[in-house]
């Protein structure tokens, strides 16, 4: 018949169908369906195997078989994907169920459903196994597709700022960068390229930083020097010698910082010998005794010839001369006068005595 045919199509075209969602799909929907080929299976082997055939239980059966064309409808709950050609062949099994197939066929039809639920089944599991094994290649595919853009978006963004770099700390950073890249592409040769910059630009700042440090010294070594002429006071040497030691032996700073100890020590001296001149110069003014200007001598000449000390030492010298010969004069006179003194009281003794023996 063109209808079984039509179904055993139906079948066959049923068995094609490698989209896991419509299979599941139409074996949900038609679990009714297989039940119920279950329990004719069941029923038939039943009156088989009574000695008389049971006309209720054919009446029955009669009765049971036009339920299968209410399944028709649930023909509206398949999966929308399924193509319309796929529906109408479901239609029109259901339509050959009702209407054509004997008990028997309907059996037969029943296992077939069922082996071919059952071979899908396992298809399914085997199916979900193989999507999954896809699926994860496709992922780690995936991944390696996005490892690969990001490896490639950042050499490119590397390769930009290498061509942009022009400080050494950016070659250094690159360097390393390149580096961490693994070989990819010609990130090795950049690498040492970005390392060869950097030890040039670092060699080059050094060297710079070496000539100016060189620079203030020399300019500083300079205006010690020209300080050191023009100075003249205590604090001045004595931070000049500081700042010549500081630069550590550089040209001839511990013989100019020798210097400055000598002038510092020169004017300690100095200003020590004009407290002492002071001194002596204000005692001159105020003492009087002979001993005293002999003292004031004496101490203007250890002076070694200081300013003046020693037009001082001889005016003091002098001035014990002037002594002297005031205190010889004051004995002078006061032996003369002592002299007339006693010439009077002998001559008044004398004309006493004298004038009473004559009486």
């Amino acid at each position: 018949m063109k209808m079984k045919s039509d179904f055993n199509k139906y079948l066959d075209a049923l068995n094609e169908i490698t989209n896991r969602e419509r299979l599941e799909g139409f074996y949900t929907t038609h679990s009714a369906t297989i039940q119920f080929f279950r329990a004719i299976d069941k029923s038939v082997q039943e009156a088989l195997c009574k000695p008389t055939v049971d006309v209720v239980f054919l009446k029955q059966l009669e009765t049971a078989l036009p339920i299968l064309i209410n399944l028709e409808k649930e023909i509206t709950f398949l999966d929308p994907k399924l193509s319309m050609s796929y529906k109408n062949k479901i239609e029109q099994a259901i339509d050959y169920i009702a209407s054509e197939m004997s008990i028997s066929e309907v059996n037969d039809t029943y296992k077939q459903l069922l082996d071919l639920l059952s071979k899908n089944k396992q298809a399914f599991i085997d199916e979900e196994k193989e999507e999954q094994r896809k699926r994860k290649e496709q992922e780690i595919l995936e991944q390696e597709q996005r490892k690969a853009q990001e490896q490639k978006d950042r050499y490119n963004k590397l390769l930009q700022e290498y061509k942009n770099a022009s400080t050494e700390q950016e070659y250094l950073t690159l360097a390393a960068q390149f580096r961490m890249m693994n070989g990819y592409e010609n990130t090795t040769e950049l690498a040492d390229e970005c390392a060869n910059q950097h030890r040039v630009l670092k060699e080059a700042r050094e060297e710079q930083e070496r000539m100016r440090v060189e620079q203030e010294r020399k300019d500083k070594y300079n205006r010690l020097v020209q300080e050191k002429n023009n100075a003249s006071t205590e604090s001045e040497f004595q931070n000049l010698a500081k700042e010549f030691r500081a630069m550590n032996g550089y040209e001839n700073t511990e013989e100019l910082a020798k210097e400055c100890d000598s002038a510092l020590k020169y004017i300690k001296e100095e200003q020590k010998r004009q407290t002492t001149y002071n001194k002596l110069v204000q005692a001159k003014n105020e003492i009087s005794k002979k001993e005293e200007f002999q003292y004031l001598a004496k101490q203007f000449r250890e002076m070694n010839g200081y300013k003046d000390t020693e037009e001082l030492a001889k005016e003091c010298e002098i001035r014990c001369k002037e002594i002297e010969v005031k205190i010889r004069k004051k004995k002078t006179i006061k032996a003369i006068s002592w002299s007339v003194f006693l010439v009077i009281i002998l001559t008044l003794v004398y004309g006493f005595f004298n004038g009473w023996f004559d009486n």
